[in-house]
């Protein structure tokens, strides 16, 4: 009898155990993709178009409307947890670009020929004296004394002495330019319309073409070292060389609307932003990209590293996002 109830035992043990180990057929639950870029509150309702931070903290922005509700500008010292617009003695400017040294000094670029600069974080601007009148889009400077600036009709402007006086150069291109990108203390690539790329190695004066080989607007490019190189715009694209633009090879982003912004905290990690708040990301040089939720459907226009982890992106109707994380 006993050894009856034991059989009985074991077989209603070894059961149990069976059935504790067929595999489970439940699928796992769908665990929603959490954003990791937050939006922060800007103040304004302007497109931001420039961003820039000169450390983890302090950082500064500029937008516009154009024709209407133009002139903003703004600021922070937390790392934008507040933004302050600050009020600018030139009411008609629409601001496209931003260029800061350090908390005080710095510039702002924009339409019908504008530079203006500050000494005390834009409290106060003065103009200065362009002698052109063109749409000015982008300013970047190798030192505290040379610098350049590129706009419409293939203008780009050089300094010697800190922004006092202004030429213009020789660029042997019509296609209006959108961004620079300073590679070294004499370096340097701007891009613009129709596949245009042109390279400087004395500073400024004189530029090379580098043409990209193709037919769509780039609204940005960015070196994270001397050679390797980065563009993007129109159509989804966005383009990569590695011996200083003189070849580019085509990426596949995955999608086919315009990239607007592109940033590298590495060689092989990057951001790409643009139109439907899309968001990219690459570790691998480009070669894949991933997207991720960005919390926004907003043309995202502007975008900025402080080191590997903190960023802010910028754009439509005020848009500000920010990431502690990478932004994936």
């Amino acid at each position: 009898m006993i050894n009856k109830f034991c059989k009985l035992f074991l077989i209603e043990i070894f059961a149990i155990c069976l059935i504790s180990c067929e595999k489970d057929e439940t699928p796992p639950p769908i665990i929603p993709e959490v954003s990791k870029w937050h939006l922060q509150t800007s103040n304004i309702s302007n497109n931001i178009k420039s961003i820039f931070f000169i450390d983890s903290y302090t950082g500064f922005a500029a937008g516009n409307s154009f024709p209407n509700d133009s002139n903003k500008f703004i600021t922070t010292t937390d790392g934008g947890i507040n933004w302050i617009r600050k009020t600018m003695n030139f009411p008609n400017v629409s601001l496209t670009g931003v260029f800061f040294f350090n908390a005080d000094t710095g510039f702002a670029v924009g339409y019908n020929g504008t530079i203006i600069r500050t000494y005390d974080g834009g409290n106060s601007w003065t103009q200065l004296s362009v002698p052109v009148n063109n749409y000015l889009n982008a300013i970047k400077f190798f030192d505290e004394n040379n610098g350049i600036v590129a706009g419409y009709d293939g203008l780009i402007l050089r300094t010697g002495n800190g922004g006092n006086s202004w030429q213009v150069t020789n660029t042997a291109t019509a296609n209006s330019l959108f961004c620079i990108s300073i590679t070294s203390t004499s370096e340097a690539f701007v891009s613009g319309d129709a596949g245009t790329v042109l390279y400087t190695s004395d500073g400024g004066t004189l530029w090379l073409n580098r043409e990209a080989g193709l037919p769509y607007t780039l609204k940005s490019v960015f070196f994270p070292d001397n050679d390797t190189g980065y563009a993007c715009g129109q159509n989804g694209t966005i383009i990569k060389t590695t011996n200083k633009g003189v070849n580019w090879v085509l990426q596949d982003p995955g999608v086919n609307y315009e990239i607007a912004s592109v940033f590298f905290t590495s060689v092989n990690t990057g951001y790409a932003i643009g139109d439907y708040g899309t968001i990219l990301k690459t570790v691998n040089g480009g070669s894949s990209w991933l997207s991720t939720l960005s919390g926004t459907s907003n043309f995202l226009r502007t975008i900025y590293f402080m080191g590997t982890n903190r960023g802010w992106i910028a754009g439509e109707t005020g848009t500000i996002l920010h990431t502690e994380e990478g932004g994936f």
